[in-house]
């Protein structure tokens, strides 16, 4: 098995919840999801996904939280994680929008399920530092 080199995790921000997925990536650029999960976009919430974050996270590995700039949604999650040691990534909608009409990896039926990976994969399949 391969060594991962780098974690990620997206986030899709609305008014009421947070949809997360956290994926790796190995040696051999291969992408995969290790687990997803919803929270509420208020502080227990916030807490509840450091937590998930951290249990999952690999000691030795570059980790970053990419979202979406969704109007005011984000931005309490983005400080919180932030100030609590997270490297945050936010994403302009247009650009993401446009990253997912490049690739082929979002046949799924779920709004959330599709975003989600659409930002946990922008940050892990881009050579940019976003």
């Amino acid at each position: 098995m391969d060594k991962t080199i780098r974690q990620s995790v997206g986030i899709d921000c609305d008014k009421e919840q947070l949809v997360c997925e956290f994926v790796n990536e190995d040696e051999s650029g291969k992408v995969q999801s290790l687990s997803c999960k919803t929270v509420k976009n208020k502080e227990g919430g916030f807490k509840e996904l450091l937590k998930w974050v951290r249990k999952l996270q690999e000691k030795e590995t570059t980790l970053s939280v990419v979202m979406e700039a969704t109007g005011v949604y984000h931005q309490s999650a983005a400080v919180f994680l932030h100030s609590n040691g997270m490297d945050i990534k936010v994403v302009l909608p247009n650009k993401a929008m446009h990253f997912q009409k490049t690739i082929t990896l979002f046949v799924m039926r779920s709004y959330y399920s599709r975003h989600k990976r659409l930002f946990s994969y922008y940050y892990s399949l881009s050579e940019y530092n976003l």
